[in-house]
């Protein structure tokens, strides 16, 4: 554990025994290292509610999965311990030299090689998660979305604890909701529906929907006649968002367009285009007569790779400033 540990305290079911009519629910945004903005909004939240479910993808796959076995500890430790990138990121430089003398592209359009592309290697961060991961700690159901390519289609999974066995696998799953692909090398996943010995290749849930709703556990809630109320944490202000063409993201211009494009696909997916953003469909998810309480920054969040100390601090305390302004609160959708 690092320095400066603070101890922070949690809701009980039983404190929201006033309210046995509302069910409440925690969606978690990617963002990278821009997570850190999350983190004393989920220390207020936990400390007022108790979840009925928890969902997160990316940078929130991992502050979800510590809120949920309540290690808000921990998960402090491992924000303010954060410095620089190397605890988590490690460069591939012999991949890099393979790319820029076309070694790596030639060897693999001939099949000779399978080399996955990725400037970073994400052990570091595996190694982390596998610290931990602990299944038998979890209170609070957790989810976090990858996207899987099987079979040359991309297919979104929500991997919850309650449907796996083993603290690898949920590590290993997490590593892949928080993998940028192809900015970082994804890992492979044995994932439900496929073959043990056929693992499929994993990235970041956040392509598809940075704020992962947990439909099925929504649905239920609604099914006992519970208002539902979906805080949802991001991680960049509404008024910075970049709107980009979404159909384009795997066939424009490719390799190099994506990796200085990604974090704002990933945005735009969020605050909304022709189709409805993911917060149109948090609305639709709390239907009619429910809430959504939105909690995003006010200021630049800053370069989303950006692990300086500095940087980390000046997030965690734009954090506590998102708490103090409060939420902004969306009604509802529904017939």
């Amino acid at each position: 554990m690092g320095a400066n540990r603070s101890d922070f305290s949690y809701a009980s079911p039983k404190e929201n025994s006033n309210e046995d009519d509302v069910a409440y629910f925690l969606v978690l945004s990617g963002g990278a290292f821009r997570g850190a903005l999350q983190f004393w909004v989920i220390a207020h939240l936990m400390a007022k509610y108790w979840f009925r479910h928890i969902s997160g993808v990316s940078v929130g796959s991992i502050n979800g999965i510590c809120a949920s076995m309540l290690k808000l500890d921990l998960l402090h430790d491992f924000w303010t311990s954060t410095e620089n990138k190397k605890g988590f990121l490690k460069t591939r430089w012999a991949y890099m030299v393979g790319m820029v003398t076309l070694i790596v592209p030639v060897l693999n359009s001939v099949g000779v090689t399978k080399i996955y592309h990725g400037i970073y290697s994400m052990k570091p961060l595996l190694n982390k998660l596998r610290e931990y991961v602990k299944l038998e700690n979890v209170k609070i159901p957790f989810a976090c979305g990858i996207v899987a390519a099987q079979g040359g289609d991309e297919i979104y999974h929500n991997i919850d604890t309650r449907d796996v066995s083993s603290n690898e696998f949920m590590a290993k799953a997490i590593q892949a909701s928080s993998c940028m692909y192809p900015f970082m090398m994804p890992p492979l996943v044995d994932l439900p529906g496929t073959q043990e010995k056929n693992p499929e290749i994993s990235i970041d849930g956040g392509y598809w929907n940075i704020f992962p709703i947990p439909w099925n556990e929504i649905e239920a809630a609604r099914g006992e006649g519970k208002k539902v109320v979906i805080h949802a944490i991001g991680c960049t202000p509404l008024s910075r968002v970049k709107r980009v063409n979404k159909k384009n993201f795997f066939s424009f211009f490719g390799f190099f367009w994506l990796l200085m494009r990604v974090i704002e696909i990933m945005e735009a997916s969020v605050y909304g285009d022709e189709q409805g953003g993911d917060i149109l469909q948090l609305r639709y998810a709390a239907g009619k007569g429910g809430e959504i309480h939105l909690w995003v920054p006010s200021v630049d969040p800053g370069d989303p790779f950006d692990a300086s100390k500095e940087e980390i601090g000046r997030r965690l305390s734009e954090g506590k400033s998102t708490v103090e302004r409060g939420p902004i609160v969306l009604p509802g959708i529904g017939v």
